[in-house]
């Protein structure tokens, strides 16, 4: 019986596997700085203790933590111009940077908005943890529990927090992990392409040709990236529609919802909500937990269900509806 080592070496190739697991093992020794950014604040471990003293000074910190619990289901219209007849009206529910080992009141507030939740399937991309190193058994422990909320194939990507260590434990709960691989999804007769790629932020460890290479070129193909960096990549590679998150859209934001910070080099249009860049269509989430600090302010967290359309489906705003849950 070949080991999950021997069978992740097999599927991703000893390289990659090599290189992965060599980029993790220096980042938990505090040995590297990776990445597509200069800063990784999310690796700084007394930068979220700086921020929740100042919001305790200011009188905000009950309140932030209130509103990174209460996610809001939204759905939206995703036109694909491509789109095979058959597959409107298909429903995608993105979950983004659940961080679902982290603050106890916001994996609740997971598990109240997915209750009752239909769709035909659902994609987490990346960020399954809370912090960037050490354990993840309550992450997968959590995972279990959410995944049973979704009555629908679930599949996910690796984000800049988790480790390729977590693809076996996270495949055996339900999630099928797409590592820089592709998955056909039918429906009457008609079908798109599903491509996942690691991490492209901080691991840059996506290898999208790897994950094309077996694809017809006039097939609709759509991408999970865990951050939208990879943006002039997907629209050149004949990407139809592209599904991200790592930005949280600032997660505290100044009023407005305008990000303080966003953590990814591209332009800031790409960071929060809906997009367009040439022909290429995508939806950066705000994310559905939080990362670093349990606190929102001027960006609700986020489960999304994105409605395939081939064109703007009836009843749906642009940038989509805020459903209450």
């Amino acid at each position: 019986m070949p080991t999950d080592y021997e069978q992740l070496e097999a599927r991703i190739g000893h390289v990659h596997l090599a290189l992965r697991l060599a980029i993790q093992a220096d980042h938990s020794a505090y040995r590297l700085s990776s990445g597509r950014a200069r800063l990784h604040p999310e690796n700084w471990e007394w930068l979220p203790r700086v921020l929740a003293a100042g919001l305790t000074c200011l009188g905000l910190r009950q309140r932030g933590r209130r509103n990174a619990s209460q996610v809001v289901l939204r759905e939206r219209p995703l036109t694909v111009p491509r789109l095979p007849a058959g597959l409107d009206g298909l429903a995608i529910l993105q979950l983004s940077d659940v961080h679902v080992d982290g603050s106890e009141a916001v994996y609740q507030g997971i598990l109240r908005c997915l209750a009752g939740v239909r769709c035909d399937l659902a994609v987490v991309t990346g960020d399954f943890r809370f912090d960037t190193r050490g354990p993840y058994g309550l992450c997968v422990e959590r995972m279990a529990e959410v995944r049973r909320c979704v009555d629908a194939p679930m599949y996910g990507i690796l984000g800049n927090h988790d480790c390729v260590e977590m693809v076996p434990e996270l495949e055996r709960v339900g999630v099928r992990m797409l590592i820089n691989e592709s998955i056909a999804v039918d429906r009457q007769g008609c079908r798109f392409h599903l491509v996942g790629v690691d991490d492209t932020h901080f691991y840059l460890a996506d290898n999208l040709e790897k994950a094309l290479a077996p694809l017809p070129r006039d097939e609709v193909k759509l991408l999970l990236s865990h951050s939208p960096e990879l943006y002039r990549q997907a629209r050149y590679c004949g990407i139809d529609a592209m599904l991200s998150g790592h930005t949280h859209a600032g997660q505290i934001c100044l009023p407005g919802g305008r990000p303080v910070v966003t953590h990814a080099d591209c332009p800031r249009y790409l960071c929060g909500g809906p997009w367009r860049f040439g022909p290429l269509v995508g939806y950066t989430s705000a994310g559905t937990g939080s990362s670093g600090l349990d606190a929102r302010f001027n960006c609700p967290p986020e489960v999304v269900q994105h409605v395939l359309r081939t064109a703007a489906g009836p009843g749906l705003a642009a940038g989509g509806a805020a459903l209450t849950r």
